[in-house]
């Protein structure tokens, strides 16, 4: 089993800039009018039943093992009296039903999201400055990773770095908002993936916050209207 990985400013980052994306999807979703009247918008041949696989790492104490007889796979991780492991959901859909909770969970979470993106929008302004300077473009691969389209390696380099330094001081602040969101906002990103799992309180208040964020930026890539059905509730 790999090392226990734990949350990192970036997955923060990550979960702002892949909701800005969804934002641009065009799969139907509902929206809610003043009225209480709800509308449907979006292309209407994107029917497809999607679905996805999430895993999910869990702590538990020996304790509670022992006394909620806990299946633990072999390889499970011990450290001191806590017992850690992956537990992999596979060929999940995401339910009417699933669907009306979780956006009731989301909108607990939604100030916490606008106001990361306040924190992120003139560090993407910077960026476009920075560009201009140099003349060349950011470049973002699958993996993540940020280059240019710059030939020339030093060129490359110094741009590289410039944004990797203003994103560490963008990771900290938003870190630094998550650290000090209240009981609630934390409780509904909890909540949200706890639905779609279909897990109970128990197993939900055992899920590690790493994987907590990890999950919510896949929901989001793979169910942007999910999320687009949230948004609709914050501009009536």
């Amino acid at each position: 089993m790999e090392e226990q990985k734990i949350l990192e400013p970036t997955q923060l980052n990550a979960m702002i800039e892949k909701l800005k994306v969804a934002r641009e999807d065009d799969t139907p979703h509902a929206v809610y009018g003043n009225g209480g009247e709800i509308a449907v918008v979006g292309d209407a041949n994107k029917t497809d039943v999607k679905t996805i696989d999430i895993e999910v790492n869990f702590r538990f104490t020996e304790k509670e093992i022992e006394e909620h007889k806990i299946d633990v796979p072999e390889n499970a991780k011990r450290v001191g009296q806590y017992v850690m492991f992956d537990k992999k959901f596979e060929n999940l859909t995401l339910s009417p039903r699933q669907d009306m909770k979780m956006v009731e969970a989301l909108i607990e979470v939604k100030p916490l999201l606008l106001d990361a993106e306040q924190i992120l929008d003139p560090y993407k302004e910077k960026f476009q400055e920075i560009e201009e300077y140099y003349g060349h473009k950011f470049i973002e691969g699958k993996d993540g990773n940020v280059t240019t389209d710059a030939d020339d390696e030093e060129v490359n380099k110094t741009m590289v770095q410039i944004y990797e330094a203003y994103m560490n001081e963008a990771n900290e602040q938003i870190f630094h908002l998550y650290a000090q969101s209240s009981t609630n906002l934390v409780d509904g990103l909890y909540k949200v993936v706890a639905i779609f799992l279909g897990l109970d309180e128990f197993y939900e208040d055992h899920m590690m916050q790493y994987s907590v964020l990890t999950c919510m930026i896949s929901l989001i890539i793979k169910y942007p209207e999910l999320f687009n059905e949230v948004e609709t509730v914050f501009i009536k």
